[in-house]
C-alpha cells in the first residue's frame, strides 16, 4: 500500500508537469485555430447553400454568346442580347420565366430599356434597330416576336447603342466606325 500512493502521486505529477509544456498548449491553440477554420468554412458553405436555394445569384444557362446586357429600369427584366439573333428576356419578378424575341438575323450587339420600361430597343449586325414592346412579349407566352418598329442603318452592322436617360435620344455605332444618333419618337 505505501507503494500505491507514491506511485499515483508521480502518475499525477507527470500529468500535471505536461499540462505546462509550452508544446502541449502551442499544440492546442493550433487545433482551436483549425476548428475554428473549419467552422468558418462549414458556415459559409452554409450560407452558400441557403442563399443557392433561396434564389440568390442565380446562374442561368444559356446557350449562345451573350453580347449585350441590359436591366429595366424597375429591376425586374434582364434583356440579353446574343450572338444568334434572339433576344432573350428573363421575368425576374415571375420565377425568371423567359421570353425570346426574334427578328434579327445577326447578331443582337446593343440592348437598351426605354425609361418607362416599356420598349426594348436592341441593334444587330444586321444592320437593323428594332424596338419591341415589352407588355406584349410577356403577355404572349414564352416565345413571339413582338417588334412595333424597325430602322434601318443603311446595311451597315452595328456594333453598339445607347439611350439617353431621358429616352428621346439612341446612339449606334456601326462597323463603319460612324455614329449614328436617332430621335426615338421619328426614328430619324
Amino acid at each position: 500500500m505505501t507503494l500505491a500512493g507514491p506511485l499515483r502521486f508521480n502518475q499525477e505529477a507527470a500529468i500535471l508537469s505536461k499540462l505546462n509544456d509550452p508544446t502541449l498548449r502551442s499544440h492546442s491553440r493550433e487545433m482551436r485555430l483549425l476548428c475554428l477554420l473549419i467552422a468558418f468554412t462549414s458556415g459559409l458553405s452554409l450560407l452558400y447553400g441557403i442563399q443557392y436555394y433561396a434564389g440568390g445569384p442565380l446562374r442561368l444557362a444559356v446557350t449562345n454568346e451573350v453580347r449585350d446586357l441590359a436591366l429595366s429600369p424597375d429591376g425586374n427584366l434582364v434583356a440579353a442580347g446574343t450572338r444568334d439573333g434572339v433576344i432573350r428576356l428573363w421575368d425576374i419578378a415571375h420565377n425568371w420565366t423567359m421570353h425570346i424575341l426574334t427578328g434579327h438575323t445577326g447578331s443582337v450587339t446593343g440592348v437598351a430599356f426605354a425609361p418607362s420600361g416599356a420598349t426594348l430597343f436592341s441593334a444587330g449586325h444586321d444592320g437593323k434597330v428594332r424596338l419591341w414592346d415589352i407588355p406584349t412579349a410577356l403577355n404572349a407566352g414564352s416565345t413571339g416576336s413582338q417588334l412595333t418598329q424597325e430602322w434601318d442603318a443603311g446595311g451597315v452592322p452595328l456594333n453598339d447603342l445607347a439611350l439617353a436617360s431621358d429616352g428621346t435620344t439612341l446612339a449606334t455605332i456601326g462597323e463603319d466606325g460612324i455614329i449614328r444618333v436617332w430621335d426615338t419618337k421619328t426614328g430619324q
